[in-house]
């Protein structure tokens, strides 16, 4: 107890930013190097999470859509969702088209 009421009163004698390590700056960690393996895993990871998992609420017009969350058919791919959005986007790339051959 002794000790400790020494280094209490040691610690209050000093300013505020004094730290008996010597310094306040935490050490640098060794970076982790990856093999080709890891970086093959994780990515086919982030494949399976964001393109062929049912992840992605389905768009509401979608002719089997379904409002109960626990449906299988309220959730979409990944893929789904960006072949649905291609989809959606040449058609209105077409119908603008179509405007613009009028005028």
């Amino acid at each position: 107890m002794t000790k400790l009421r020494a280094d209490v009163a040691e610690r209050l004698a000093r300013p505020a930013i004094w730290n008996p390590g010597g310094t306040t700056s935490p050490s640098k960690e060794d970076p982790m190097a990856l093999s080709d393996a890891d970086v093959k895993k994780v990515a086919a990871a982030v494949v399976e999470q964001l393109l062929t998992a049912d992840r992605f609420t389905a768009p509401t017009d979608a002719a089997d859509y379904s409002d109960d969350p626990k449906n299988p058919r309220h959730y979409w791919t990944g893929r789904s969702v960006f072949a649905d959005l291609v989809t959606r986007v040449r058609r209105i790339d077409k119908a603008l088209t179509a405007l613009t051959k009028e005028k």
